[in-house]
Order: C-alpha cells, then sequence, then structure tokens
C-alpha cells in the first residue's frame, strides 16, 4: 500500500508541481524558525533550573526586537527556496563541449544563486549571533559605525560558507533519486535526520578548516579592506576557545539547514500520485499525458505511478486491458503502449549513438568514407568498356583532390590539439551517455511495467489486447539489452577507472538488471509460446539465455 497516495483527478501538471513546492518551502522555513528555538533554548538552558530556559525563550520570541531578526531572515530563506525550485523541475541541460560547461556554471541563474547562498550564510550567521552574550560589543563603547572584531570574523564565516556550499553542490546536476519503500513524511524525517545532521557536521569541516586556516594569513588585510570601504571601525576584541567552538556550531547549521531544504524537496517531490487511466473531463491530466510529459518530475511521478499499477493495482489494470463501448477499440492501452515504446525507442537510439562516438574512433569513420569514394571510382572505370583518357585524367584530379583534402583535415587536427580548441571546443561523447543515465529511473520503471502489465495479460486480457503489442516489447527489450551490454565496453563506466561519478555507474547497472530482469519474467511465464510470436530469429537467439531449460 502506498500511505502517500494523491489522487489527482482533474488537476493539471502545474497545480501538482505548485502544491509540491509549496509545502517543501513553507517546510524550510519553518524548520529554520525550530531550529532557531532550539538555539536560544541551548543558549539559555540552565541544568539547575531548566524552567528558565523555556520562559527565556518565550520572553525572547515576545519582543519587537527579535522579529526585526526574523522577518528578514524568513524573507531571504523563502526567496532562496523559490529560485532553488527550479532546478529540481527543469529539464537538466547536458552540455557537450567544456566550453558550453563553463558558460552554464557562470550563467545569470547560478550568479543569482551564489549571491543568494552567500547572503544566507551572512544572515543566518547575524541571526544566530544576535542571541549570543552582548559582553564582546562593548568593546564599541554604543559607537554607530564600529564592529566588533569577532562580529566581523562570524559574518565572514558565514559567508564563506554560504559559497563553499553552493560550489560543492549546485555546479553539479540536480538528481532526485526515489526511494525503494515509499514512507510517511514523518517517518522519513525521523528516518534521515541523523543522517543529515552527521553529514551536515561532516561536510562542514573542511570549509571551516580552509576559512581559519584564511582568516589567520588575511584576515589582517580582510579587515582594513571593509573598514576603509565603508567607513566602519573594526575594534579588536580578545580571543577564547568559545569563538572556534561557535564557528564549528555555525558551519554546521547552515550546512544543515542547506542540506535539509534539499531533502524537503525530495521528500515532497517524490511522493506518489494516483493520475487517471481514462479522462474525466476534457481538462484531466491523465497517466498517458503524465508519462509524456515533457517536465522531468511529472514523467518521474508518471512512470512510477504505471510501475505501482502495473504490479499491485489490479482494478486498475483493468482499465487498461478493456474495449471502448461503442467502437470496441483498446484506446486507452494504445495511448499508453505508444508513449511507452517511443521513449524506448529513443533511448536506445541515443544510447546507441553516444556508444558508437566513444567505442568507434573518428579516423576509422574518415577512412571508411574515403575507401567507399574510392571503391566507387574504380567500379566506374571497370564497368566502362574503353574508358577514354579524359575520364582517367577527371578520376586522377578527384583522388589528388581527396588526399588534399585529407592532408589539411589531419594537419587543422593537430594545430587545433596543440592550440587546445580541441579541450575547450571539443565534443565530450560522454555527455550524452549522461543524459541517457540520467533518466535511467524512467527506462528501469517502463521496462519492468511492460513486463508485469503483459505477465498480467495472462488471466486479465480476455480480448487479447496486449498480445498483439507483444512482439513488440520484447524486441524493444532485447534492442535496449544490447545497447546497454555496449556500455560495458566504455572506459569512463569501469569502476576502476577515474571517469564518471558513482551515480552514473549504478544507474547503469540498475538499467541493466531491470532490463534483463524483464526479460526472465517475460520468458518465463511466455517461454513455450515464444516460438509462435511474431519475431525475428536474431531475437530469438537473444532470449534463448532467459529461457528456462526443460527438465
Amino acid at each position: 500500500m502506498q500511505p502517500n497516495l494523491v489522487n489527482t483527478s482533474s488537476i493539471h501538471y502545474k497545480n501538482i508541481l505548485l502544491r509540491k513546492l509549496s509545502c517543501a518551502v513553507i517546510s524550510s522555513v519553518l524548520s529554520q524558525f525550530i531550529i532557531l528555538i532550539l538555539y536560544i533554548f541551548c543558549l539559555q538552558l540552565n541544568i539547575f533550573s531548566p524552567l528558565d530556559a523555556v520562559y527565556n525563550v518565550f520572553n525572547t520570541f515576545a519582543t519587537f526586537t527579535t522579529w526585526l531578526y526574523i522577518v528578514p531572515f524568513s524573507i531571504i530563506i523563502f526567496a532562496q527556496s523559490l529560485i532553488c525550485a527550479k532546478d529540481y523541475i527543469v529539464h537538466t541541460k547536458y552540455c557537450s563541449t567544456r566550453f558550453q560547461k563553463a558558460k552554464q556554471m557562470f550563467s545569470v541563474h547560478n550568479l543569482f544563486l551564489l549571491v543568494l547562498h552567500v547572503i544566507v550564510g551572512f544572515v543566518c550567521v547575524w541571526l544566530f549571533s544576535a542571541f549570543r552574550s552582548k559582553d564582546e560589543d562593548d568593546t564599541c563603547n554604543g559607537k554607530l559605525n564600529c564592529m566588533s572584531q569577532n562580529s566581523f570574523y562570524f559574518y565572514l564565516l558565514g559567508a564563506w560558507t554560504g559559497c563553499y556550499y553552493f560550489l560543492s553542490i549546485y555546479t553539479s546536476e540536480k538528481k532526485i533519486m526515489f526511494p525503494v519503500a515509499q514512507q510517511k513524511k514523518w517517518l522519513q524525517f525521523k528516518a534521515n535526520f541523523t543522517q543529515i545532521l552527521k553529514t551536515s557536521n561532516n561536510s562542514a569541516m573542511y570549509p571551516i578548516i580552509y576559512f581559519v586556516i584564511f582568516y589567520f594569513f588575511l584576515g589582517k588585510k580582510m579587515e582594513m579592506a571593509f573598514s576603509s570601504t565603508l567607513m566602519i571601525s573594526i575594534e579588536k576584541t580578545e580571543g577564547n576557545m568559545y569563538i572556534y567552538m561557535f564557528t564549528w556550531v555555525f558551519g554546521t547549521m547552515i550546512f544543515f539547514y542547506l542540506n535539509l531544504m534539499t531533502f524537503f524537496y525530495e521528500m515532497f517531490l517524490t511522493e506518489p500520485l494516483h493520475f487517471n487511466i481514462v479522462p474525466m473531463n476534457p481538462e484531466d491530466f491523465t497517466l498517458g499525458d503524465g508519462i509524456s510529459a515533457n517536465v522531468p518530475i511529472v514523467q518521474h511521478l508518471a512512470c512510477y505511478d504505471l510501475f505501482v499499477v502495473s504490479g499491485l493495482r489490479k482494478e486498475r489494470r483493468e482499465v487498461l486491458f478493456t474495449l471502448s463501448q461503442p467502437g470496441g477499440h483498446p484506446h486507452n492501452w494504445n495511448n499508453l503502449i505508444e508513449k511507452l515504446l517511443k521513449i524506448l525507442r529513443d533511448y536506445t537510439e541515443l544510447l546507441n549513438k553516444s556508444t558508437s562516438s566513444i567505442l568507434v574512433p573518428k579516423n576509422q569513420h574518415v577512412n571508411e568514407h574515403m575507401l567507399h569514394n574510392k571503391t566507387i571510382n574504380f567500379e566506374k572505370l571497370r564497368n566502362m568498356a574503353q574508358p577514354s583518357e579524359f575520364t582517367v585524367q577527371n578520376v586522377t584530379v578527384e583522388n589528388k583532390m581527396e588526399n588534399f583534402r585529407e592532408y589539411v583535415h589531419k594537419k587543422m587536427d593537430i594545430l587545433k590539439e596543440k592550440l587546445g580548441i580541441n579541450f575547450i571546443f571539443g565534443e565530450l561523447p560522454e555527455a550524452s551517455i549522461q543524459k541517457c543515465l540520467g533518466d535511467g529511473q524512467v527506462i528501469m520503471w517502463i521496462t519492468q511495467s511492460l513486463s508485469s502489465l503483459s505477465v498480467a495479460s495472462l488471466k486479465e486480457d480476455k480480448y487479447g489486447i496486449v498480445l498483439k503489442d507483444l512482439p513488440v516489447i520484447i524486441s524493444c527489450l532485447v534492442e535496449l539489452k544490447q545497447s546497454m551490454e555496449k556500455l560495458n565496453r566504455v572506459p569512463a563506466l569501469n569502476r576502476k577507472g577515474p571517469g564518471m561519478d558513482d551515480f552514473n555507474y549504478r544507474m547503469k547497472l540498475g538499467v541493466t538488471s531491470a532490463v534483463r530482469r524483464s526479460l526472465y519474467n517475460i520468458c518465463f511465464h511466455f517461454g513455450p509460446y515464444l516460438k509462435d510470436l511474431n519475431l525475428k530469429k536474431e531475437i530469438l537467439v537473444q532470449l534463448n539465455g532467459f529461457v528456462q531449460p526443460k527438465c
């Protein structure tokens, strides 16, 4: 059973995304508010009088000054959460050259996000510092254009931590992984809270160390530059061990909040939805519409719902296996299978192109083209009964021109290699493979759904609706299996190699396993009838390894 199953009857996908993103943004703001309450409680805690801490927290939030800190901070957090939400719903742009990657990295959106992260880190420390002990502020003696050295140190720490988080997280592609087993939100939060806190603590360690070293050598120059630019005097304060403790606390809290925001996005966006198979009204957003949607998260939700239907929802499968009345046509199944097979074929085609560009050297394509042209020329000569001297002269000139072009191309390639033009503007074949593997979850759900629906049709499909498309389904799965096997020869996808990250390696194994599992499932139930299907001979040969041998 799916505990978070939501019925999306007569709801457009934009409303679905708006509701999910709104919940994620509101949860991010509220979580920061709760973190602030716990922080103040820990500062005010007295083991001899615990109730005084609760009373002090209540008095702190009852003052107008406290809300002057909280309201602007909440607005900034809300704006950051809203802008970051775009990265989770738009298509990931896979750049084919290093120049395009650099251009995307320094895009206006990323630069705006970088500024927001720096501001969030600064304001977060500014808010937390406001509730610390005020003894250090006495160094200014009530001066307006004055700041203590410790305050400047902590504000700079917050800005640096926000910048470091952005550079380490948001410069890479956003990948939302759906959980293996869907749980209620509270159970997900409890299960991941400790891990998020531990990860935040470990992640904040290196930026804090870098910052302490940086400030030790260049802190004085930064203070002088800040003071001369903004005309604010920085008064020196005595250092103590509490500064280093709060350095670790502030760095961890900034990372914890930002990681918690990412968790809320993933938790709400991966919440399963119930898509109607048959539209209840003309504006209804159906399962087929979701599968062919141009928004990645909507397509993922629709494919996951199809996976649930194929394995656990008999009453919804019956809708797929029914005929239209009147007319007696399988419109529901035809509408769905057409979109699923198109996705599989496009995926297989892109996978074949990507692997061939890596496994087949560029020079081999050129040599094959040259050999083909020369063969045609000689065939023309052989087919002539009495070749004239003029014809032989033309062929010789064409061969010389072809050799000259080949020579120029080789020299240009060498020049581009030495000048670094190929390194900056050259095509990166692994980019298209990364695009394929980035859509791996959708392919895993589709392949297993087709397999489960095919097997269920043996008992539930009274009209043989699925049987007419079974040969095409098997052929698409076999072709996809063969394409995935080519990835084993790509060095960048070898775990021992220094190529792509672990996500691509695991996704390759996941898609390969899903395709093989689907073929095993079909062959186990349709084994005695495979020869009766209209399958090509090469497809039957590929299926021999999946058919269970007779005892």
